[in-house]
């Protein structure tokens, strides 16, 4: 694995979905919504562009760490239960 340079402070972005896939030429936009509780809508908290190759990477990374999280410490039934988060 090569070394990881972050440039810049990214901040960590929560969000609950992902809520749309467009085609962009070679790449593909994944548009991520999260609710807004103050007034029960959905809001954009995020948008990432990669190539459109990188996708099957980035759905082979996801499955690896849900099958992870599965199979971590605790229950079944924790890990399934639904998280309800607060976007700040």
């Amino acid at each position: 694995m090569t070394d990881l340079l972050e440039m810049y402070c990214i901040p960590d972005t929560f969000c609950e979905e992902v809520y749309r896939i467009d085609r962009i030429g070679p790449c593909h936009r994944l548009i991520f919504t999260a609710r807004d509780y103050s007034c029960e809508t959905r809001v954009i908290v995020s948008k990432l562009i990669l190539p459109s190759e990188r996708l099957l990477d980035l759905a082979t990374l996801a499955r690896g760490a849900h099958a992870q999280m599965r199979t971590a410490d605790y229950s079944p039934e924790l890990a399934a239960l639904p998280m309800t988060a607060v976007a700040h």
